[in-house]
């Protein structure tokens, strides 16, 4: 198992194979093929850290309490689950 913490932190799973080149002239057959990478089977598990959750009742003001205090534009109707 990896985990990525920080930010631009990177991980090989699979190193890539030599690139192949086309013919130095469309009549000619001096290509190179390109090589075969390395293939690997992944599992990948999202983690996402949430600073604020509102919870409450359909039609309760989440999202305009949301839009009072940030630059959030979402659309606000007055069905339930609009947004």
């Amino acid at each position: 198992r990896y985990q990525l913490l920080q930010e631009n932190e990177t991980w090989v799973a699979a190193r890539g194979g030599r690139g192949g080149l086309g013919p130095s002239s469309p009549r000619l057959k001096n290509g190179r093929q390109g090589e075969v990478g390395q293939r690997s089977r992944l599992e990948l598990e999202v983690r996402l850290v949430t600073d604020v959750v509102l919870i409450g009742l359909p039609n309760a003001g989440k999202t305009s309490l949301l839009a009072s205090m940030s630059r959030a534009h979402t659309r606000i109707g007055p069905e339930e689950y609009s947004t």
